[in-house]
């Protein structure tokens, strides 16, 4: 489990918050492993991971030999006009093909920097998150605080969730007893079943804000390979538009034209700035609580529900706590 989370075992030891006489025992928190059940309740919205940076690129466009093209006499002026378009037709295809992934590999090269916002959203959604589930936890605490004692002296313990059997006795008041305790364990249970509804809820709504804005980014990023299609298109279609008129390729009946070679052009595509994977947003939400801080602050409140003091020397209770930690731990 990951060693982020307070709040939980503030939870946890509230569940059992009660009255009881003052006893003294010892607890050897040597002896326990510590952690938290944080991530039992729900699994928190994923931090997207970053695409890597597009390095650096050099793309060569071949070019193109000198040429003679001579039309023949027996070509009619439609044909020779047929034979030039279909190669301008060709040449417009040829060249969007190359543009486009030239053009697409200058966009996709800049994904990781319009994806980077999307990191420090998924930071303060969590954060919100957490800041909503520590009040809602303070009603849920004051709401379940005078019904554990209560169950606790008709249970005489603390298996506040353990089947009740019918009572063998006629008895009024063993009745009433039996009674009260299958209430208040109604009212328990309902407690636990809307706070749990709740903090679901509120990590639900967290991953659908980082999922919207996930889905705003992807969408600007595919228009801007739409664009640059489009404009791959019309950069085509304007040069190959441009050589034909330096070339004056409109048939006039035999016409001999000479083609000039046209050079390879390289053109360099700059690579992105590589974008740090994100931390993980749990551990920034929590950095510096300990499992020893976390089991010491569940030790506190154990202590405070049963009415104990710690001092060395007295009975060892090591087992008892962690009896206790266990039965809370798989309560949540």
């Amino acid at each position: 489990m990951p060693r982020n989370s307070l709040a939980w075992p503030l939870l946890l030891g509230a569940l059992a918050l009660g009255c009881a006489p003052s006893k003294t025992v010892w607890v050897d928190l040597g002896q326990i492993r510590g952690g938290s059940v944080i991530g039992q309740v729900a699994e928190w919205p994923r931090t997207p991971t970053p695409p890597s940076a597009m390095p650096s690129q050099t793309a060569t466009l071949p070019g193109l030999p000198a040429r003679v093209v001579v039309t023949t006499g027996d070509q009619t002026l439609a044909q020779i006009q047929k034979k030039i378009d279909d190669d301008v037709a060709l040449a417009i295809r040829s060249l969007t093909n190359r543009l486009r992934r030239i053009y697409a590999a200058e966009v996709r090269g800049k994904e990781a920097e319009l994806m980077a916002p999307l990191k420090e959203l998924a930071g303060l959604a969590v954060e919100e998150a957490f800041a909503e589930v520590s009040m809602r936890f303070e009603a849920y605490a004051a709401a379940r605080g005078p019904i554990l004692p209560q169950l606790s002296l008709l249970l005489n313990g603390t298996d506040y969730y353990k089947p009740l059997e019918p009572p063998l006795s006629d008895s009024k008041v063993v009745l009433q007893r039996f009674s009260r305790a299958l209430e208040l364990q109604k009212q328990l249970k309902a407690l636990d079943a809307e706070f749990k509804e709740e903090i679901s809820r509120l990590l639900a709504e967290a991953d659908r804000k980082v999922r919207a804005r996930e889905d705003e980014l992807r969408a600007a990023f595919a228009k801007l390979l739409l664009d640059a299609e489009d404009r791959a298109t019309r950069d085509a279609q304007s040069d190959v538009a441009k050589r034909r008129k330096d070339l004056k390729l409109e048939p006039k009946g035999q016409i001999r034209l000479n083609l000039p070679a046209v050079a390879p052009e390289r053109r360099t595509l700059a690579g992105g700035n590589p974008i740090p994977v994100p931390p993980d947003p749990r551990d920034r939400a929590w950095t510096g609580i300990t499992d020893r801080e976390a089991l010491e602050s569940e030790l506190r409140i154990w202590l405070a529900a049963n009415g104990y003091k710690l001092s060395r020397g007295a009975r060892d209770a090591t087992k008892e706590f962690q009896e206790w930690r266990s039965r809370r731990h798989a309560g949540l």
